[in-house]
């Protein structure tokens, strides 16, 4: 299709452009350099891994951190399309797309061929940063291929699973169609632990979760990846491949008129501008909460006015500027286990302490989805007459708040879990708000060394991968040491409590310096 091309073409043309500019920004040198050395350093340790390790990874460790990882991907994919304004394309895209001639199902399948660009480059540091193990259980280079692609095809449905979602939006009620849609992956889940006996540990290595669709398909094809043999592996990659083939053929019959999918979101956007002019009401389906709006009692001045601005967005958007439904997930999820450890007679109460780390998690994908340093070195920002330190913790103040909040009371909920010991989920609550620093603050550190946009979105996944490390790696040497010396989990919790906080400690410091730096030099 000549028009597929044009538009493929177009962002070939700014690719290219991108490096061609180099010539005026030499730093962006660094840019790449940065991640051929990361490159060769994960060749070189994962070389040293291949030919030193002995052992294979434990089964029910690769199948609970694939099936976990992919699981909650998908939720999170589907449960977050309700503030999509746009199912093709961005906004800014608008003036190319809508005066042009160009058939809306080319429009789809040229945004999902981009979308390969990023997620094949994400799935190939995956893959360097989990080879050496492969190579050491034997897996082959085919089976290492299959696991890439299992991972790779599942990034890519994502975007048309969302599309499908904001297409149906004005056909289907969007709890309706959510919830369709995560049945499909949450019903055979559930399934496949009442068979294991509503136990965890047998649901991880039973083999019907090859079965669960989409997350559990393409954890069997990262199995291979570590030679192990996976039953009926041929058919399972068959159903997969037909699922794919339905999905995307009903995106291309769902895309049909881009003209009401630009109505649609156009519509959505003066909504939205109107309830931050108005006030919002909260989105919740019963009626009695449809008359409630949001009311500002007070306003406040200087470094202050970001955490009403953040207090007062929060208020529209959600239950409470201090409490939301993410929020209720996660107390939801404290019960369930406080209850599944009351009727397994105390067993399994790891699970308390398993939470606090899916948490952890959680918490770089919710820094990564931060947007109140958007201000940051903004004329507005700069102008505020403050310390830079007061105005960034003022920036992040209200979600700062909510996380303590939260992590108290999901923490003490699992107090009631027997068989914790208290004093290491005392030390896990600080230790989540020194996570969330760390996150927030690396965010800000990203800003002051990339301020151009393009190299931003260029180093994302590089940046992402430090954060990991910064989270992992210290956490990881503290543990392993004072484990080894005291044999106490409480005091194992304290030694990487006590080192995030030095690591978030710096953050704090370097932040304000530097961006009184970029001040005097604007």
């Amino acid at each position: 299709m000549p028009s597929l091309g044009l538009l493929l073409k177009k962002d070939f043309i700014q690719f290219k452009n991108y490096f061609v500019d180099m010539r005026n920004h030499p730093k962006r040198i660094l840019i790449f350099f940065f991640y051929f050395l990361y490159a060769g350093f994960m060749v070189w340790i994962n070389g040293i891994n291949a030919s030193d390790s002995q052992g294979e990874m434990s089964y029910t460790m690769v199948n609970s951190f694939a099936f976990g990882l992919l699981f909650m991907m998908l939720i999170m994919n589907v449960g977050t399309t309700k503030k999509e304004l746009f199912s093709l394309f961005k906004p800014a895209d608008l003036n190319i797309t809508f005066t042009s001639p160009i058939s809306p199902r080319t429009i789809f399948a040229a945004s999902l061929i981009k979308s390969m660009y990023s997620n094949v480059l994400l799935i190939a540091f995956m893959m360097l940063f989990l080879s050496g193990k492969m190579i050491a259980s034997g897996a082959g280079v085919l089976d290492m291929l299959s696991g890439a692609l299992g991972i790779l095809v599942l990034f890519l449905l994502l975007q048309p699973m969302t599309f499908i979602s904001v297409r149906l939006k004005g056909k289907v009620p969007v709890m309706l169609s959510q919830s369709l849609m995560m049945s499909v992956v949450v019903l055979p889940a559930i399934y496949v632990f009442y068979r294991s006996g509503f136990n965890i540990i047998q649901m991880m290595n039973s083999d019907l979760l090859n079965w669960v669709p989409f997350a559990g398909w393409s954890k069997a094809l990262i199995l291979l990846c570590y030679n192990y043999r996976v039953a009926g592996i041929e058919l399972i990659a068959l159903m997969y491949a037909v699922s794919v083939l339905l999905i995307v053929g009903f995106c291309l019959y769902l895309a049909d008129d881009y003209y009401e999918d630009v109505y649609d979101g156009t519509v959505n956007m003066t909504r939205l501008r109107k309830r931050q002019r108005e006030g919002n009401k909260l989105q919740f389906s019963f009626k009695w909460f449809e008359s409630r709006r949001s009311v500002v009692m007070s306003s406040e001045t200087g470094h202050s006015a970001y955490y009403w601005k953040e207090k007062v967005i929060k208020n529209k958007s959600d239950l409470h500027h201090l409490f939301g439904f993410y929020e209720l997930a996660v107390i939801l999820a404290a019960v369930g286990v406080v209850i599944y450890n009351m009727i397994t007679g105390g067993e399994h109460y790891w699970f308390a302490y398993v939470l606090n780390g899916v948490y952890a998690y959680l918490l770089l994908i919710v820094a990564a989805a931060n947007k109140s340093e958007e201000d940051f070195l903004t004329a507005r920002f700069i102008m505020i007459p403050e310390k830079n330190s007061l105005k960034l913790f003022s920036m992040h103040r209200l979600a700062i708040t909510r996380l303590v909040l939260n992590v108290l009371i999901f923490n003490g909920i699992l107090m009631f879990t027997k068989g914790v010991e208290p004093l290491v989920l005392g030390v896990m609550v600080g230790l989540q708000l020194v996570f969330y620093i760390i996150l927030l603050y690396s965010n800000i550190l990203s800003k002051v060394f990339f301020q151009n946009p393009t190299d931003a979105a260029v180093m994302m996944p590089f940046i992402k991968m430090v954060q990991m490390l910064l989270v992992a790696l210290p956490t990881g040497v503290a543990a392993g040491v004072v484990g080894a010396m005291t044999e106490s989990v409480f005091w194992t919790v304290l030694a990487v409590f006590g080192i995030n906080l030095l690591i978030a400690s710096v953050f704090i410091a370097c932040t304000g310096s530097l961006a009184r730096r970029i001040e005097l030099s604007k």
